[in-house]
Order: C-alpha cells, then structure tokens, then sequence
C-alpha cells in the first residue's frame, strides 16, 4: 500500500543557534527536575539541534528534490 503524501525536509530542533546549546540543556534539566548532574547521559552532547539556513537545508537535503521547498510552502501556510 502506497500513500499519498509528500516528502518535507525537517530537523530535530530545540533552540535558534549553536550559542543556545547551554541554555537549551538547563531548561531541559530544569523541566524533568533533575540536576545538570543527573541529566548527564539524557542531554545532548553537541549542539547541532538547532535551526538551519536555507542554504545548509538545500545541501543537507539535495538528495530529495522539492523537500526544502515544500517545508517553506508548509511555514507559510501555518504562519499565525
């Protein structure tokens, strides 16, 4: 069975920018209640959970025409 749906270039993102890595980490820790300490192992270890340029989002994804694309045309349909 095949579906009809269409492919959307996406990423796991938590914070803006790399700089935000820290802070992203204590608010994760201070949502589960735990220490930084107690966290080690569930956090992060490097920050690359943040938002892409279009430009890096194209060569990520330049295996799937179209996905980067589509992810726009999502964005500014969902846009409030």
């Amino acid at each position: 069975m095949r579906a009809d749906v269409a492919l959307v270039a996406t990423n796991n993102v938590h914070y803006a920018t790399p700089r935000d890595f820290p802070r992203a980490n204590v608010l994760a820790a201070i949502r589960a209640r735990q220490s930084l300490e107690e966290m080690e192992g569930w956090l992060s270890a490097s920050p690359s959970a943040h938002l892409r340029s279009d430009a890096e989002q194209r060569r990520r994804f330049a295996r799937w025409p179209g996905v980067v694309d589509r992810a726009g045309e999502l964005v500014r349909e969902l846009a409030f």
